[in-house]
């Protein structure tokens, strides 16, 4: 499930507000801004269900650049040389087209699981 936080920041970046919790444990959102500024309910849900639908993307995303990231030395002009670089490339460009070539859900809603290319050895 999407982040409250992350679910205001975009609605509403400007409110301020605080979750407070009751006797029972149950949390509640109060807006600590001008009511007028502040997202409505329907809106906060709408905004939650598709950061939600989102999350499989964001964490692909977040890992897909920790591995790019990790061999970016191999994305330099001059290191590897030849048949390395070439493989190097190759695997570089399969992380970047896996949110182009991944499919998040199956047909039940299940949140399907990212195969990540294999880096040379």
């Amino acid at each position: 499930m999407a982040m409250l936080g992350d679910v205001l920041e975009v609605l509403s970046p400007k409110c301020e507000w605080s979750v407070v919790y009751d006797a029972s444990g149950t949390s509640h959102l109060t807006w600590l801004s001008d009511l007028s500024l502040c997202p409505s309910d329907e809106a906060i849900k709408i905004e939650t269900d598709k950061q939600t639908l989102n999350l499989p993307y964001k964490h692909l995303r977040q890992t897909r650049n920790e591995l790019l990231q990790k061999c970016d030395v191999y994305g330099l002009r001059d290191y590897p040389a030849g048949d390395t670089r070439d493989k190097w490339e190759a695997y570089r460009q399969q992380l970047r087209d896996l949110p182009n070539n991944y499919i998040p859900y199956d047909s039940s809603g299940n949140v399907n699981e990212v195969v990540y290319p294999t880096p040379p050895n």
